[in-house]
């Protein structure tokens, strides 16, 4: 079955059509999801019961559904929420069969707008029960989760009562510097930056979000856009600055303001397996140009100051999901793991493969089995994270 991606309308219009359909999709793309799009929105009932607690989990099933969807959904349930599962693919018959039982729902749609669109999507489908809902969560297949004897994320959002809450806080380095700068730059938190935001791979929302109209108009208006950094200011960060200016309580499971004090208390070994477990992904050539302007000889000759800077900085530039891995499972009982990070021929990659085996977990065969098929499996929720 040949899968279409969403890049280009789907429904086999002809050629004028085609190009009238890419016009509308450039200039209106919001109007183009809702009026031309939508008609391609399939929805399929699954077998889990409705719940007060809905989670929307985004896939994109390029090579099927797999064991670790599967996992994530089955911890959904067992913590009382009824799984939207949105797929930005179609998905083959025998897919939805194995996805049914682990779901409450099924939306399947064209793949547009990157995560926020899927979001969206599923948002206005249920949109007449939002008031109703004790939690709504939203997740998706960017990340493995949960890994096994770390934090149980939904009940600790829960826990922390408020109304917006993330598996964690990105965009709070107050200054982040040159790499040649960095054994001397200083390290600060500062939450009021404009790019301060949570991420969006996992975020959890309570009553009095879900039951403020302004909340459900904010996703109406959304301008969803097919580029990845529209994606990221108007949905990521625009969500999470809407929620803070309009006084809504918002926090993390995974608090990053006492990262200076925590990397201080480890040991030098744990620190220096924390380095080597380093990804720079988001920030190109980082990792090169940090190993140049450190011991020629290697992380083994680093002093303990240099080791902290080094790991301060380098989560600053890039994150500390896509960053710091290990850091932020050992030391913070982090339960995700982002996949973008195992992509072929990025040099971190076997520390990174190291940490999954030294993490123990059952679902550790599997996540390595699917390592060089992150690219397609998160494709479309990972650019915009």
């Amino acid at each position: 079955m040949a899968i279409n991606r969403g890049r280009v309308p789907p429904g086999n219009p002809g050629i004028v059509k085609k190009a009238a359909l890419k016009l509308f999709q450039n200039v209106f793309p919001r109007q183009f999801s809702d009026l031309y799009l939508s008609r391609f929105h399939k929805i399929s009932h699954g077998s889990v019961p409705a719940s007060k607690k809905v989670a929307i989990y985004l896939i994109f099933p390029k090579t099927g559904v797999l064991p670790t969807h599967l996992h994530s959904l089955r911890y959904m349930i067992e913590n009382g929420y009824a799984p939207l599962v949105v797929a930005n693919l179609p998905l083959l018959p025998e897919d939805l069969l194995v996805l049914q039982p682990y779901a409450w729902q099924v939306l399947e749609r064209p793949n547009f707008g990157y995560d926020f669109g899927g979001y969206r999507a599923a948002i206005l489908q249920i949109e007449k029960m939002l008031p109703t809902l004790d939690r709504l969560v939203l997740l998706n297949d960017s990340a493995w989760f949960p890994l096994a004897g770390k934090m149980n994320w939904l009940v600790e959002a829960e826990a922390l009562g408020k109304d917006f809450v993330g598996a964690m806080e990105s965009g709070f380095i107050k200054s982040r510097g040159i790499v040649e700068d960095y054994e001397t730059r200083k390290w600060e938190a500062d939450r009021s930056r404009k790019k301060f935001h949570y991420g969006s791979y996992a975020l959890s929302i309570g009553p009095n979000l879900l039951r403020a109209t302004d909340f459900l108009k904010w996703w109406e208006k959304l301008r969803i856009s097919q580029g990845r950094h529209r994606t990221i200011r108007r949905g990521e960060h625009g969500l999470s600055q809407w929620v803070i200016q309009h006084g809504f309580s918002h926090g993390t499971t995974t608090e990053m303001s006492d990262l200076g004090s925590v990397i201080a208390a480890i040991d030098v070994s744990t620190l220096q397996r924390a380095v080597e477990s380093l990804a720079f992904l988001t920030v190109p050539n980082l990792a090169e140009t940090l190993y140049r302007h450190t011991s020629p000889a290697g992380l083994a000759n680093l002093s303990r100051q240099q080791l902290e800077r080094f790991l301060l900085f380098a989560i600053g530039q890039g994150g500390a999901a896509m960053t710091a891995p290990r850091f932020l499972i050992e030391q913070k009982n982090h339960t995700f793991l982002k996949k973008k990070i195992f992509r072929p021929n990025v040099r971190e990659t076997a520390a990174l493969i190291a940490l999954i085996n030294d993490l123990g977990d059952p679902m550790g065969p599997d996540m390595l089995a699917e390592r060089g098929l992150t690219s397609a499996v998160s494709q479309t929720a990972d650019k915009a994270v």
